[in-house]
């Protein structure tokens, strides 16, 4: 298990209820226990790890974390490419 707290992490936390198995458990009954996931895709296969319940916090914040610093790189990109295109026709204008 790694620590999320100095992690930008792909994916998602996932909430499943879930049966544990033991035979003892209040959950053979119907009762079910909340499990989380931190669930990524990665080269078009799924993978996921379990999350202990007192680090879901710091998995969701770097999970959100991650999704911020991806959506201001993608607008940041779409700005270069603005500015390269028009630097270009500027040159272009400039030739002829």
């Amino acid at each position: 298990m790694y620590s999320a707290t100095k992690m930008l992490l792909n994916g998602h936390i996932q909430k499943r209820r879930i049966k544990c198995g033991k035979p003892s458990c209040r959950c053979t009954k119907g009762a079910r226990h909340d499990a989380h996931y931190h669930v990524w895709h990665l080269d078009g296969r799924r993978y996921q790890v379990f999350v202990r319940r007192d680090q879901v916090p710091e998995y969701v914040a770097a999970c959100s974390l991650n999704r911020a610093l991806t959506a201001t790189l993608r607008a940041g990109r779409a700005e270069y490419k603005r500015i390269l295109r028009r630097s270009r026709e500027m040159l272009q204008t400039e030739k002829t």
